[in-house]
C-alpha cells in the first residue's frame, strides 16, 4: 500500500455474518506491505469509541501478513460476538495470520484484544 493515512471507507462481513466495520480486510492468503515497510509513513486508522459506530484497522484471514503499518484508534462493538467484540486493531482468524514491523496504538475493543486478538506478531 501507498504512504498515507486510511481513515475513510470499509467493509462489513469479515468475519462472515458480522456487521462490524473493518477499515481493511484482507480476506486471502497475501501479504499487505508497505512501500518502504515503514510504519511511521503508513497509517490505517479505525474509529471508536466501542459501539455501534465503532471501526476496527483490519481483519486478517489465515495465511495472511501484514507489514510495516500503524494501526491505531480501532475499536470494536460492545455486546455482540466475539467476532465483533475482539480485536480493536487486528482481528486475527487464528495464530496463521502475521503483523510484523507494525505498531499497534490507541485501539480497544469491547471484550478481548485491543491491540490485535490471535495473530503472531513480530516486532
Amino acid at each position: 500500500m501507498s504512504n498515507g493515512v486510511y481513515q475513510a471507507g470499509g467493509v462489513k462481513g469479515y468475519p462472515t455474518g458480522t456487521v462490524l466495520t473493518n477499515r481493511v480486510a484482507i480476506w486471502k492468503a497475501i501479504t499487505v506491505r508497505s512501500v518502504e515497510n515503514d510504519p511511521t509513513n503508513t497509517i490505517i486508522k479505525g474509529a471508536g469509541p466501542n459501539g455501534p459506530a465503532a471501526v476496527r484497522c483490519v481483519y486478517m484471514t489465515n495465511g495472511s501478513a501484514l507489514i510495516g503499518f500503524t494501526l491505531t484508534n480501532g475499536a470494536t462493538w460492545t455486546g455482540s460476538t466475539a467476532d465483533e467484540t475482539y480485536g480493536g486493531g487486528a482481528h486475527c482468524q487464528s495464530t496463521n495470520t502475521v503483523i510484523s514491523n507494525c505498531i499497534l496504538t490507541v485501539n480497544s475493543s469491547g471484550w478481548a484484544g485491543g491491540g490485535a486478538y490471535r495473530g503472531t506478531l513480530f516486532n
